[in-house]
């Protein structure tokens, strides 16, 4: 269902960003979606339940201009997910060692 009139306007805000925008709800989903020109269909799914202000900011952080930069972000957490599983894992380690070393003291006794 096309949205061409909402509380907040935007669906008209929307257009101001690239003209060929176009705000759907789908009534299965029930999800708002950004559809654009012939070329691209349906663009995004909004994961909000309301039509508002995040709408306009997701669909400005999510455009092609910015495939870069998004690259980017998903490399450098990707990165700090690595370092911090890795990290992890050492603590893990070491206190697995610490306690076989315990164990290993213990059964001396």
């Amino acid at each position: 269902m096309l949205i061409e009139n909402d509380v907040f306007d935007i669906a008209s805000r929307l257009k101001e960003i690239d003209a060929t925008y176009d705000v759907h709800y789908n009534k299965i989903t029930k999800k708002f979606e950004l559809h654009g020109g012939k070329p691209y269909g349906l663009i995004l799914v909004f994961p909000y339940e309301k039509l508002d202000q995040r709408a306009l900011v997701h669909a400005r952080k999510t455009r092609i201009e910015r495939l870069a930069q998004i690259i980017e972000e998903i490399d450098m957490n990707n990165a700090k997910i690595e370092r911090d599983a890795t990290s992890e894992a050492k603590e893990k380690i070491c206190e697995f060692l610490e306690e076989s070393i315990e164990r290993e003291r213990i059964e001396k006794r």
